[in-house]
Protein backbone atom coordinates (compact mmCIF):
# COMPACT_ATOMS: atom_id res chain seq x y z
CA UNK A 1 0.00 0.00 0.00
CA UNK A 2 1.84 3.47 -1.14
CA UNK A 3 0.43 6.41 0.37
CA UNK A 4 -1.83 7.47 -2.21
CA UNK A 5 -3.88 4.44 -0.65
CA UNK A 6 -3.30 5.29 2.66
CA UNK A 7 -4.76 8.62 1.95
CA UNK A 8 -7.66 7.35 0.34
CA UNK A 9 -8.87 4.39 2.62
CA UNK A 10 -11.31 5.14 4.66
CA UNK A 11 -11.83 1.79 7.02
CA UNK A 12 -7.83 1.51 7.73
CA UNK A 13 -7.25 0.79 11.55
CA UNK A 14 -6.94 2.09 14.35
CA UNK A 15 -3.38 3.89 13.46
CA UNK A 16 -1.96 5.59 16.44
CA UNK A 17 0.88 3.09 16.79
CA UNK A 18 0.92 2.02 12.81
CA UNK A 19 4.16 0.92 11.64
CA UNK A 20 4.07 3.90 9.10
CA UNK A 21 4.49 6.74 11.98
CA UNK A 22 7.85 6.85 11.57
CA UNK A 23 7.13 7.82 7.43
CA UNK A 24 5.17 10.18 5.58
CA UNK A 25 1.56 9.07 5.46
CA UNK A 26 1.20 10.25 2.23
CA UNK A 27 2.00 10.13 -1.47
CA UNK A 28 2.97 12.88 -3.81
CA UNK A 29 0.19 13.35 -5.14
CA UNK A 30 -1.84 13.33 -2.22
CA UNK A 31 0.07 15.57 -0.34
CA UNK A 32 -1.03 17.93 -3.24
CA UNK A 33 -4.78 17.08 -2.83
CA UNK A 34 -4.25 18.01 0.72
CA UNK A 35 -3.21 21.30 0.17
CA UNK A 36 -5.49 21.77 -2.43
CA UNK A 37 -8.30 21.24 0.03
CA UNK A 38 -7.17 22.80 3.05
CA UNK A 39 -6.21 26.18 1.02
CA UNK A 40 -9.89 26.10 0.15
CA UNK A 41 -11.77 24.57 3.10
CA UNK A 42 -9.76 25.96 5.86
CA UNK A 43 -7.94 29.26 4.24
CA UNK A 44 -8.41 31.25 7.53
CA UNK A 45 -6.05 28.78 9.02
CA UNK A 46 -4.10 28.25 6.08
CA UNK A 47 -3.65 31.92 5.50
CA UNK A 48 -2.57 32.68 9.13
CA UNK A 49 0.59 34.82 8.69
CA UNK A 50 2.38 33.59 11.37
CA UNK A 51 2.63 30.62 13.70
CA UNK A 52 1.12 33.06 16.96
CA UNK A 53 -1.74 34.09 15.03
CA UNK A 54 -2.64 30.65 13.69
CA UNK A 55 -2.22 29.62 17.55
CA UNK A 56 -4.65 32.67 18.72
CA UNK A 57 -6.97 31.29 15.78
CA UNK A 58 -6.90 27.74 16.79
CA UNK A 59 -6.77 28.90 20.70
CA UNK A 60 -10.25 31.17 20.50
CA UNK A 61 -11.98 30.17 17.98
CA UNK A 62 -11.22 26.90 16.62
CA UNK A 63 -10.94 25.74 13.17
CA UNK A 64 -14.43 27.12 12.25
CA UNK A 65 -17.00 23.96 10.51
CA UNK A 66 -18.56 21.00 11.37
CA UNK A 67 -16.98 17.67 12.56
CA UNK A 68 -14.88 16.11 9.66
CA UNK A 69 -13.80 12.59 8.85
CA UNK A 70 -10.75 14.44 7.00
CA UNK A 71 -8.06 13.28 9.47
CA UNK A 72 -5.48 14.20 6.99
CA UNK A 73 -6.12 17.83 7.65
CA UNK A 74 -4.45 18.12 10.25
CA UNK A 75 -0.35 17.24 9.03
CA UNK A 76 -1.29 19.37 6.16
CA UNK A 77 -2.08 21.77 8.23
CA UNK A 78 1.48 20.97 10.30
CA UNK A 79 3.36 21.15 7.42
CA UNK A 80 2.08 24.08 5.86
CA UNK A 81 3.10 26.38 8.81
CA UNK A 82 6.07 24.53 10.03
CA UNK A 83 7.33 22.80 6.75
CA UNK A 84 10.15 24.87 6.33
CA UNK A 85 11.67 24.62 10.36
CA UNK A 86 9.38 27.14 11.84
CA UNK A 87 9.48 26.85 15.95
CA UNK A 88 6.53 25.62 18.16
CA UNK A 89 5.51 22.34 16.21
CA UNK A 90 4.60 20.50 19.25
CA UNK A 91 2.18 23.24 19.94
CA UNK A 92 0.80 23.64 16.97
CA UNK A 93 0.24 19.85 17.03
CA UNK A 94 -1.83 20.30 20.23
CA UNK A 95 -4.51 22.62 19.03
CA UNK A 96 -4.93 20.67 16.16
CA UNK A 97 -5.68 17.55 17.92
CA UNK A 98 -7.19 19.26 20.70
CA UNK A 99 -9.65 20.96 18.41
CA UNK A 100 -13.46 20.12 18.30
CA UNK A 101 -13.10 19.40 14.34
CA UNK A 102 -11.35 16.15 14.39
CA UNK A 103 -12.67 14.77 17.63
CA UNK A 104 -15.14 11.82 16.32
CA UNK A 105 -13.82 9.44 13.46
CA UNK A 106 -10.79 11.15 12.16
CA UNK A 107 -9.13 11.25 15.81
CA UNK A 108 -8.22 7.44 15.03
CA UNK A 109 -5.33 8.73 12.64
CA UNK A 110 -4.68 12.25 13.44
CA UNK A 111 -2.05 11.33 15.78
CA UNK A 112 -0.01 8.82 13.18
CA UNK A 113 -0.41 11.63 10.52
CA UNK A 114 1.42 14.37 13.15
CA UNK A 115 4.18 11.92 13.58
CA UNK A 116 4.39 11.33 9.95
CA UNK A 117 4.98 14.90 8.76
CA UNK A 118 8.36 13.99 10.72
CA UNK A 119 8.36 17.72 11.82
CA UNK A 120 8.42 16.73 15.76
CA UNK A 121 11.42 15.06 16.98
CA UNK A 122 11.30 12.46 19.92
CA UNK A 123 11.52 15.05 23.02
CA UNK A 124 8.51 17.20 21.14
CA UNK A 125 6.33 13.67 21.04
CA UNK A 126 7.69 12.97 24.36
CA UNK A 127 6.27 16.65 25.58
CA UNK A 128 3.12 16.34 23.35
CA UNK A 129 1.99 12.76 24.93
CA UNK A 130 2.72 14.18 28.51
CA UNK A 131 0.47 17.53 27.64
CA UNK A 132 -2.41 14.45 26.43
CA UNK A 133 -1.93 12.08 28.75
CA UNK A 134 -1.86 13.61 32.73
CA UNK A 135 -4.57 15.84 32.49
CA UNK A 136 -8.14 15.68 33.08
CA UNK A 137 -8.87 17.98 30.29
CA UNK A 138 -5.55 19.61 28.89
CA UNK A 139 -5.26 23.23 29.24
CA UNK A 140 -3.35 25.28 26.91
CA UNK A 141 -1.93 28.66 27.86
CA UNK A 142 -2.00 31.92 26.31
CA UNK A 143 -1.27 35.83 26.91
CA UNK A 144 -4.40 37.56 28.22
CA UNK A 145 -4.07 40.13 25.76
CA UNK A 146 -5.31 37.83 23.22
CA UNK A 147 -8.75 37.48 24.59
CA UNK A 148 -10.26 40.54 23.04
CA UNK A 149 -8.13 43.24 20.65
CA UNK A 150 -10.50 45.83 22.14
CA UNK A 151 -8.88 45.28 25.62
CA UNK A 152 -5.60 47.62 24.49
CA UNK A 153 -3.35 48.14 26.70
CA UNK A 154 -5.35 48.64 29.95
CA UNK A 155 -8.28 47.38 32.06
CA UNK A 156 -10.44 49.51 34.12
CA UNK A 157 -12.74 48.82 36.91
CA UNK A 158 -14.72 51.92 37.92
CA UNK A 159 -17.74 50.10 39.82
CA UNK A 160 -17.73 47.50 42.87
CA UNK A 161 -19.97 44.78 43.24
CA UNK A 162 -23.26 47.18 43.95
CA UNK A 163 -22.75 48.68 40.80
CA UNK A 164 -21.66 51.71 42.52
CA UNK A 165 -18.51 54.89 41.04
CA UNK A 166 -15.49 53.56 42.38
CA UNK A 167 -14.03 56.87 44.29
CA UNK A 168 -10.30 55.32 42.37
CA UNK A 169 -10.77 53.15 39.50
CA UNK A 170 -8.75 50.27 39.48
CA UNK A 171 -6.57 50.31 36.66
CA UNK A 172 -4.66 46.68 35.35
CA UNK A 173 -2.38 46.18 32.17
CA UNK A 174 -3.31 43.71 29.96
CA UNK A 175 0.26 42.86 29.81
CA UNK A 176 1.11 42.31 33.43
CA UNK A 177 -2.32 39.75 33.63
CA UNK A 178 -1.88 36.37 34.44
CA UNK A 179 -1.78 33.99 31.45
CA UNK A 180 -5.59 32.35 30.50
CA UNK A 181 -5.36 28.55 30.55
CA UNK A 182 -7.87 27.53 28.07
CA UNK A 183 -8.98 23.68 28.78
CA UNK A 184 -9.33 22.02 25.12
CA UNK A 185 -11.02 18.62 24.12
CA UNK A 186 -9.12 15.40 23.93
CA UNK A 187 -10.13 12.97 21.92
CA UNK A 188 -9.91 9.12 23.62
CA UNK A 189 -8.26 7.71 21.15
CA UNK A 190 -5.52 10.20 21.23
CA UNK A 191 -5.38 9.43 24.72
CA UNK A 192 -4.96 5.94 23.56
CA UNK A 193 -1.65 6.86 21.39
CA UNK A 194 -0.15 8.90 24.93
CA UNK A 195 -0.50 6.05 26.74
CA UNK A 196 0.99 3.91 24.39
CA UNK A 197 3.71 6.15 24.33
CA UNK A 198 4.39 6.85 27.70
CA UNK A 199 5.21 3.06 28.13
CA UNK A 200 7.12 2.78 25.19
CA UNK A 201 9.28 5.83 26.57
CA UNK A 202 9.44 5.00 29.58
CA UNK A 203 7.84 8.33 30.52
CA UNK A 204 6.12 6.58 33.25
CA UNK A 205 5.67 2.75 34.81
CA UNK A 206 2.96 0.70 33.47
CA UNK A 207 1.26 0.45 37.08
CA UNK A 208 1.14 4.22 37.34
CA UNK A 209 -0.71 4.41 33.42
CA UNK A 210 -2.92 1.38 34.80
CA UNK A 211 -4.19 3.25 37.66
CA UNK A 212 -4.39 6.40 35.58
CA UNK A 213 -7.42 4.71 33.86
CA UNK A 214 -8.82 3.12 37.32
CA UNK A 215 -9.12 7.38 37.92
CA UNK A 216 -11.10 8.00 34.99
CA UNK A 217 -13.68 4.76 35.38
CA UNK A 218 -14.18 5.86 39.32
CA UNK A 219 -15.16 9.65 37.90
CA UNK A 220 -19.19 9.53 37.82
CA UNK A 221 -18.88 13.35 36.69
CA UNK A 222 -17.28 12.90 33.42
CA UNK A 223 -19.72 11.57 31.49
CA UNK A 224 -16.94 10.51 29.01
CA UNK A 225 -14.46 9.34 31.86
CA UNK A 226 -15.40 5.52 30.94
CA UNK A 227 -14.20 6.09 27.37
CA UNK A 228 -10.55 7.66 28.28
CA UNK A 229 -10.28 4.82 31.03
CA UNK A 230 -10.56 2.01 28.22
CA UNK A 231 -8.44 4.02 25.58
CA UNK A 232 -5.97 4.26 28.19
CA UNK A 233 -6.13 0.03 28.87
CA UNK A 234 -6.08 -0.24 24.71
CA UNK A 235 -3.03 2.27 25.25
CA UNK A 236 -0.96 -0.08 27.24
CA UNK A 237 -2.04 -3.25 25.19
CA UNK A 238 -0.47 -1.64 22.11
CA UNK A 239 2.80 -0.76 24.58
CA UNK A 240 2.56 -5.06 24.85
CA UNK A 241 6.01 -5.53 23.13
CA UNK A 242 7.74 -2.98 25.60
CA UNK A 243 6.68 -5.12 28.88
CA UNK A 244 8.41 -7.93 30.74
CA UNK A 245 6.13 -11.19 31.24
CA UNK A 246 4.71 -10.41 34.71
CA UNK A 247 3.44 -6.32 33.49
CA UNK A 248 2.22 -8.29 30.46
CA UNK A 249 0.56 -10.57 32.77
CA UNK A 250 -0.69 -8.55 35.38
CA UNK A 251 -1.94 -6.30 32.07
CA UNK A 252 -4.17 -9.08 30.38
CA UNK A 253 -5.94 -9.65 34.04
CA UNK A 254 -6.53 -6.22 34.07
CA UNK A 255 -8.17 -5.76 30.97
CA UNK A 256 -9.60 -9.07 30.42
CA UNK A 257 -12.23 -8.37 33.43
CA UNK A 258 -13.04 -4.88 31.71
CA UNK A 259 -16.40 -4.38 31.61
CA UNK A 260 -16.14 -2.73 27.94
CA UNK A 261 -16.27 -5.76 25.16
CA UNK A 262 -13.91 -4.56 22.92
CA UNK A 263 -11.32 -3.86 25.44
CA UNK A 264 -11.59 -7.98 26.90
CA UNK A 265 -10.90 -8.68 22.66
CA UNK A 266 -7.94 -6.53 22.80
CA UNK A 267 -6.77 -7.99 25.68
CA UNK A 268 -7.33 -11.63 24.25
CA UNK A 269 -5.88 -10.77 21.31
CA UNK A 270 -2.75 -9.76 22.85
CA UNK A 271 -2.85 -12.92 24.69
CA UNK A 272 -3.44 -14.94 21.60
CA UNK A 273 0.03 -13.57 20.09
CA UNK A 274 2.00 -13.31 23.47
CA UNK A 275 0.78 -16.48 25.20
CA UNK A 276 -0.63 -18.89 22.92
CA UNK A 277 -4.51 -19.08 21.54
CA UNK A 278 -5.32 -22.02 22.91
CA UNK A 279 -6.30 -20.32 26.30
CA UNK A 280 -7.50 -16.59 24.93
CA UNK A 281 -10.40 -18.88 22.93
CA UNK A 282 -11.04 -21.10 26.13
CA UNK A 283 -12.06 -17.61 27.93
CA UNK A 284 -13.62 -16.12 25.11
CA UNK A 285 -16.06 -18.68 25.07
CA UNK A 286 -17.11 -18.24 28.12
CA UNK A 287 -17.76 -14.62 27.88
CA UNK A 288 -20.91 -13.04 28.67
CA UNK A 289 -20.71 -10.88 25.62
CA UNK A 290 -22.15 -12.43 22.54
CA UNK A 291 -19.16 -10.39 20.07
CA UNK A 292 -16.61 -11.56 22.30
CA UNK A 293 -17.48 -15.10 22.18
CA UNK A 294 -17.67 -14.46 18.26
CA UNK A 295 -14.41 -13.35 18.47
CA UNK A 296 -13.54 -17.12 19.59
CA UNK A 297 -15.38 -18.48 16.71
CA UNK A 298 -13.19 -16.35 14.39
CA UNK A 299 -9.87 -17.40 16.14
CA UNK A 300 -10.57 -20.98 16.07
CA UNK A 301 -11.92 -20.84 11.63
CA UNK A 302 -8.73 -19.22 11.22
CA UNK A 303 -6.81 -22.35 13.13
CA UNK A 304 -8.82 -24.55 11.40
CA UNK A 305 -8.22 -22.89 8.00
CA UNK A 306 -5.41 -24.13 5.76
CA UNK A 307 -3.19 -21.38 4.86
CA UNK A 308 -3.31 -19.85 1.47
CA UNK A 309 -0.10 -18.71 1.10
Amino acid sequence: MDGSDYWEDPDEPYGGTSVRDSSPPFGELALKKCDRWCAEDLAEAWQAASVEELWQLLALRGVRGRHSTHHWEVPALLRHHHGDGQQGAMETAFLLLTDWRWSTSAARRTVAGVIGTGLLDDTSLDGLALLCFWPDRPVFQHPASWLESSLGNEIVIDLDEGGRPLRKPLRFRVADMAPVRQPRYLAPPVRRWAATRMIVRQLADIEVVMARAGTFRQDRSNHRGIDHAAAIVQGCLDACDALDENQLRRLLEYGRTWPRGQVRIDSLTVMARKLGAGKAVALARMDTDAKVRAWAEKQTARGASPSLF
